[in-house]
């Protein structure tokens, strides 16, 4: 996985990679909705930005998710490095849990 899509530009896999893209706050978007989203049992949803051209199909993921991409391939400036993702020094921390997790029986 590469934190800079630009890293494969010129090269045979960019095209692939441009269907493929998936925007920082379309993740978030779709992470959201996977965890709110009114879904009976599991699911298999398939998640990347608004691409003009796609791998796979995204409209069933919408409907069952409710979110829509709201970025593209199309609109992301290719010609310059992503910003890099904060240092986990930087991030915010998480709580630890003080009981430790058990082994759910099958």
């Amino acid at each position: 996985m590469y934190d800079d899509p630009t890293e494969l530009c010129g090269t045979e896999y960019e095209t692939y990679l441009r269907a493929m893209w998936l925007s920082r706050r379309d993740w978030v978007g779709f992470a959201t909705a996977a965890l709110t989203a009114p879904v009976d049992g599991y699911c298999v949803a398939y998640a990347v930005s608004n691409n003009p051209a796609r791998i796979f199909e995204l409209e069933p993921s919408i409907r069952l998710l409710g979110y829509r991409p709201q970025d593209s391939s199309d609109d992301f400036d290719w010609s310059r490095s992503a910003e890099s993702p904060p240092h986990p020094a930087e991030e915010p921390r998480i709580p630890s849990r003080s009981r430790s997790l058990e082994r759910v029986p099958r």
